[in-house]
Order: structure tokens, then C-alpha cells, then sequence
């Protein structure tokens, strides 16, 4: 049977994200259809790939849509391949009733059982709504588009029948809402081809599945490296852009920010050190001191897991005041996010490595990989603060009137001093280091670490 219009466009677009004349479309003789599968190869490596047709019957998922969806995953999952999902579509097909809800819940139980075992990665092609929304939200990341991308559990003329709201579709589920504001996109790209590009590059990051590592790149490892303390203040309290340091020690030009419009006082993203892929966390002082807050904290968690998930060791640099103080926060739940970064941290497998960049304060300080939870390696500048809390706060907190303000800051001051030679002998902290040591020293840990386990096998 000849493909109509949007069905091929559908195959040329999937073309253009496998290597050139790899891409073998699959499951044609399946019940026809609203959606296509296929596989191809992306920087030499093999990929899974679906894509739906919200031409035909709105990209509507019913039995045959799920079960051709499930093949191919199965088959990614045997095989151990990541599986990239081209996503438009109105959601359970309503004509169907019971048996499309139905077919949508097999989908879900399929994305949770690929779940940290191979990559999945959703690009969002235009609106999607219901279960056709909920399953980009199973997987590792979703790319969106400006201006095209929507997600929601229910679009505008449902909101508007059943609450009386009146929003649009990028009002209620567009690239600026889940880029900005919820956090469930992980990147949002101005174009297809732009989209395309970015998936692309994040396949080189990550292993096939969780039995590998991703692949060492050999070339253009070298970084332009400039001494940190031209732009980082020595000062605690002084803002700064922590992306120039990451940007310094990273090889060059490899890093990759995620969710970069989320939570900003939290970055967190992908970059290699000579040619090792590891995932990057830091806190950001540029914003909120790099505080971390009940956004920062979700963000940070799930990073962590995916990393672990995927074999990918996490450098941790580290410059913040704490968590976030509040009514709001502690509301919203700051106890238990919080309590997720220790979580995640703790159980994952991977090398953990962290930087203490200026200070590293209360609570904070313990989950952001000390040693009590399990890091594997902890360097500090020569200068970090380390203390349940800042000497200002903590002056505030303790004096009895302000004539002893000032001697009880001496005093807080002189203890701060005394905490790296402190921590040293009690093995809290592995090495003092001298910030343009930084790059050197995690690409020697990185080192370490990947003989050992090669020696373990």
C-alpha cells in the first residue's frame, strides 16, 4: 500500500536523525496503523525509533498503535538499544473506549519496564495530550519544539468545559510552561532540525544500556583552561556564573546543560574529561546563592538516578549556602526533596566525586555527596567554608545584644578556619587542592576509577 503524504515526511524525518542509509523501517505487515517503527544507526551505533501519525486518525493510540510501539521496544530492550519516540498524538483513541485505555496502559507498563535498561528519548512533534503526554513523562528525556511542542493531560477545550479556564495549548502545555516552569522538558530546541541535533549529540553520551559505558571520545579533549579565581570571587558571599568554571574543566565545548530554564541556582548536565562522558552537578550562585530549593532539589535527584542508571560517574561541584529557608519551601515539601538527594546519592553505583568549590554549608553539605553518604572521592579548594552554617547567619542566631556580635565572629571565624585540617584528619575531606589543580585532579580520579573496575571484571 502506498504511504500517504505525512507518513513518508514522517520517515524523512527519522532519516535524518540515523546515519545516512542505516534506517530499516519495521512491523509493515502489522495491522495498518497510525504509527511507524524502524531502526537505524546514530554515530555508528544502533537505535530503535517510532513515530505517530497525527494525521490519521489524530496519531490516536488503540490496540494495533500500542502493540506495534511495544514491538519495537521490545526489541530495543532484547537487543539493549536505546529507543527515541517521535510523539504527536490526541491520546487514547475515545471510540475505543475500555480498549484503548486499556492499550495506553500497556505502554505505560513497557516504558517502566525499559526504564534503566536502555536510553529512551521522546521528541514532541506537536500537541499530546492524555496518555499520549504521560508517556514522554516515562522516559529519560524529552526535546521539545518552540512554538510547536505541547503536552497536557487535557487540552484547552476540556479544561474550559470542566473548570471554565480559558488557555491556550502553549499556555497550558508548552515548550515556555515545561521548559520553565515544571521542569518536565529537558530541552527545548527552535526547530526540527535543531531537535534532531541535539538527540543526536545526546546518544553519544550515553552507554546502549545500563551493561555499558558510553564511549570514550579520543579526540578534542583538551580544555581552555584559565586559573579559577579570575572569575570565581574569593569572597563566599559574591555571585558568580559557575557554567565558566564547568566550562573550564570540562574538554572542550563537550558540555551539555539539561533542563538549563528550570531552577536555575541547580545546574545539572553532561561533559567528558579526557574523553570519559560523566554527568555534571552544581550548585549555581548566580542564583539564590546556589541555594537549593524544592525544584533544585527534584531536579537534582532524578539526575542523579539517571546517572547511576547509566554508568555515568558524577562530578559534584559544590558552592551554597544550604537549603533554601521558608514557609513556602517547607510547605511544598523541601524536607522530603531534600531527602531525595541523599537517597539517590547514596544508592548510586556509579564513582561520585566531589569539589567543594567556596563553602559548603548545613544540612546541604550533607547531601550534596559528603563522605557520610558515600562519595568516593572529596577534593576542597584551599579557601572553603565549611560549617552548619554561615559565620553571619550563624552570629545572628547565637549573640545575646550586639556588643558581643563582634567577638562571637572572631571566634566563629577562627573555628571555620580550623575545619579543612579538621575534616582532613578525619578523612571527611581527600585533598586539599589548589583550584587550577581541578581538571588534573578529577581526570587522574577518573582514571583511577575506570582501572579498577576494568581490573574487577
Amino acid at each position: 500500500m502506498e504511504k500517504d503524504t505525512v507518513q513518508v515526511k514522517l520517515l524523512e524525518l527519522i532519516h535524518k536523525l540515523v546515519d545516512e542509509g542505516t534506517f530499516v523501517e519495521l512491523h509493515e505487515s502489522m495491522a495498518e496503523t497510525n504509527v511507524l517503527t524502524g531502526l537505524g544507526k546514530v554515530n555508528g551505533r544502533r537505535v530503535y525509533a517510532f513515530a505517530q501519525n497525527f494525521e490519521i486518525r489524530g496519531g490516536s493510540i488503540d490496540s494495533a498503535h500500542a502493540d506495534k510501539i511495544i514491538a519495537a521496544m521490545e526489541m530495543a530492550l532484547n537487543e539493549g538499544a536505546p529507543i527515541v519516540g517521535f510523539y504527536h498524538s490526541v491520546g487514547a483513541r475515545i471510540h475505543d473506549g475500555i480498549l484503548a485505555l486499556d492499550a495506553v496502559g500497556k505502554l505505560f507498563n513497557y516504558h517502566v519496564k525499559l526504564s534503566g535498561k536502555v536510553p529512551q528519548i521522546s521528541v514532541i512533534m506537536g500537541s499530546c495530550a492524555g496518555g499520549a503526554a504521560y508517556c514522554p513523562a516515562l522516559t529519560d528525556f524529552i526535546v521539545m519544539i518552540e512554538e510547536k511542542s505541547q503536552l497536557f493531560v487535557t487540552g484547552p477545550k476540556v479544561v474550559q468545559a470542566i473548570t471554565g479556564e480559558r488557555a491556550t495549548g502553549e499556555e497550558l502545555g508548552g515548550t515556555r510552561i515545561h521548559g520553565k516552569v515544571s521542569g518536565i522538558s529537558h530541552f527545548e530546541a527552535p526547530d526540527e532540525e535543531s531537535a534532531l541535533k541535539e538527540v543526536r549529540r545526546l546518544l553519544s553520551y550515553l552507554p546502549q544500556n545500563h551493561r555499558e559505558k558510553s564511549p570514550r571520545m579520543v579526540s578534542g579533549i583538551s580544555a581552555k583552561y584559565s586559573e579559577p579565581k579570575n572569575f570565581v570571587p574569593a569572597e563566599a558571599n559574591k555571585p558568580y556564573d559557575i557554567l565558566k568554571l564547568i566550562e573550564k574543566i570540562v574538554d572542550n565545548e563537550s558540555f551539555i546543560e539539561i533542563q538549563k530554564q528550570y531552577a536555575k541556582n541547580a545546574i545539572i548536565g553532561l561533559g567528558r574529561f579526557n574523553g570519559i562522558a560523566c554527568g555534571v552537578i552544581a550548585n549555581q550562585p548566580k542564583y539564590l546563592a546556589g541555594a537549593l530549593d524544592v525544584d533544585a532539589s527534584g531536579k537534582v535527584a532524578s539526575f542523579i538516578r539517571l546517572c547511576s542508571n547509566f554508568n555515568l560517574p558524577i562530578i559534584l561541584l559544590e558552592d551554597t549556602v544550604g537549603f533554601m529557608p521558608g514557609v513556602r519551601q517547607e510547605s511544598s515539601g523541601l524536607l522530603r526533596y531534600g531527602a531525595d538527594i541523599v537517597k539517590a546519592f547514596v544508592e548510586a553505583s556509579v564513582p561520585k566525586i566531589t569539589v567543594m568549590i567556596r563553602k559548603a554549608f548545613g544540612g546541604a553539605y550533607i547531601a550534596l555527596n559528603s563522605k557520610a553518604i558515600g562519595a568516593t572521592r572529596v577534593y576542597a579548594w584551599t579557601n572553603v567554608e565549611i560549617g552548619v552554617m554561615g559565620i553571619g547567619a550563624a552570629v545572628n542566631l547565637l549573640k545575646k545584644d550586639s556588643a558581643s556580635s563582634e567577638s562571637l565572629e572572631r571566634n566563629l571565624s577562627r573555628g571555620m578556619e580550623g575545619n579543612l585540617e579538621l575534616a582532613l584528619a578525619h578523612g571527611v575531606i581527600d585533598e586539599v587542592i589548589e583550584p587550577y589543580e581541578t581538571r588534573q585532579k578529577l581526570i587522574e580520579a577518573l582514571e583511577e576509577f575506570r582501572k579498577r573496575e576494568q581490573l574487577a571484571v
